[in-house]
């Protein structure tokens, strides 16, 4: 499922999540939206969804919900100090706007048996201790934090690194 509409992460009709193990967040961004972050969280974590349809009372089911957040924003998720939803990357532009490159991947991935081979490969992965809670902290992430912190956090995060890399006055 591809989400593009924030307000869907709240309590607005989000029957489109019932059932969803992949839902592919594009442009979805939350800076400022309290009720949206919180929302986005909850799914992410929390082991029951609430589904609201319309003309249909309220019911809960079993989240399976794992999400991929896409963005041409600097700031596309709210991480806190000690984040541990999320695994924030940087994704390279070398191939921006190189339709031949993603035609011919997109070619493979069809007609070459691409999904039966990612699909093998994914199963190969040893996954003993793996923790969902334990993503890897990455620059990013950092930068994700320091984005979605108040003033007076992004200040001092601000003045240490001054501090740390020699360049106060």
């Amino acid at each position: 499922y591809a989400e593009r509409n924030q307000k869907h992460f709240g309590n607005s009709f989000n029957h489109q999540f019932e059932g969803s193990i992949l839902v592919f967040c594009d442009e979805a961004v939350f800076p400022g939206d309290k009720a949206a972050i919180s929302a986005l969280k909850g799914l992410i974590t929390e082991d029951t969804l609430t589904i609201n349809r319309k003309y249909v009372a309220p019911y809960q089911v079993s989240n399976h919900a794992n999400l991929i957040i896409a963005s041409n924003n600097a700031e596309v998720f709210p991480a806190g100090p000690n984040e541990r939803r999320a695994f924030v990357v940087r994704v390279s532009d070398c191939h921006r706007q190189d339709k031949a490159y993603f035609a011919e991947l997109e070619r493979r991935m069809v007609e070459d048996g691409g999904y039966e081979a990612l699909a093998w490969s994914l199963q190969q992965e040893d996954t003993t201790g793996f923790l969902e809670e334990s993503a890897p902290r990455t620059q990013e992430l950092a930068e994700q934090f320091e984005m979605a912190a108040e003033p007076e956090i992004r200040f001092l995060i601000k003045e240490l690194n001054d501090r740390t890399l020699g360049t106060m006055r």
